[in-house]
């Protein structure tokens, strides 16, 4: 489990892998792959430790709602997804184990002021990314029967 409500996780759902320097898990970290590193807290065993996320590698989309080209013809609050998820691998350096409260708040002090920068060089990656799902969209649209669709539309 990650510590505090930083801005944009990460989250695990369930956690695939673990290692002393590499995490895999189902769930979500809104920040873009490129944007690392970033700072963390991960509770573990009962144990905090201050992380350094150095490299952030983001698989296959597992979001359990539909989707919106799977079935045309299914009820399209059925493909609205609030939170979406993916397979996520995370490569870290511990910066420090916490052992006392104060060590805990140092950190998460730490992590909330180092935010606005991550959010800065977030911000260029994640407009590239919603550039490129646009366009890919844009292509899957071109693809599509439209007077089919509305002709079935019509006899509905």
């Amino acid at each position: 489990m990650f510590y505090g409500n930083f801005n944009r996780g990460p989250f695990a759902l369930n956690l695939i892998s673990f290692t002393p320097d590499t995490m895999r898990f189902n769930g979500y970290f809104y920040l873009e792959d490129e944007t690392m590193p970033v700072e963390r807290i991960l509770m573990y065993k009962n144990i905090a430790y201050h992380l350094e996320i150095i490299e952030k590698r983001t698989y296959e989309d597992t979001s359990s709602s539909g989707e919106h080209n799977v079935d045309p013809d299914s009820d399209p609050a059925e493909n609205i997804t609030f939170f979406p998820t993916n397979i996520i691998e995370m490569k870290y350096r511990i910066i420090k184990r916490l052992e006392t409260s104060q060590e805990l708040n140092a950190a998460r002090l730490r992590i909330e002021d180092l935010t606005p920068e991550v959010e800065r060089r977030n911000e260029p990656f994640k407009r590239a990314r919603e550039r490129r799902e646009d366009e890919a969209m844009i292509e899957f649209c071109k693809t599509l029967d439209y007077k089919k669709y509305l002709a079935e539309e019509d006899k509905a």
